[in-house]
């Protein structure tokens, strides 16, 4: 019985670290390719545009992403619902 918990535990942290991982290499896509587009083709968005344009861009990627690590933290069980007694 102590095999599988400590394997089922492992598997967690596993988990854990790739959801982690998977937001750090996210970020850094986005940002990489934001400045690879826009520093090549510096007239066709005004300044402004250009970096609002990367930043909402952003702000879509990270927020799916917290919504799917939220998901595999509460399917992995590091999120528990408070009983009510």
């Amino acid at each position: 019985m102590t095999d599988k918990v400590t394997k089922a535990k492992r598997w967690r942290w596993l988990h854990l670290a790739f959801d982690i991982f998977d937001i750090f290499i996210t970020l850094f896509f986005v940002f990489t390719v934001n400045l690879l587009i826009f520093s090549q083709q510096p007239d066709v968005l005004s300044t402004l545009g250009k970096y609002m344009t990367g930043i909402i861009a952003s702000a879509f990627l990270i927020f799916f992403g917290v919504i799917n690590t939220y998901r595999a933290f509460k399917k992995d069980g590091f999120i528990h619902k408070k009983n009510k007694s």
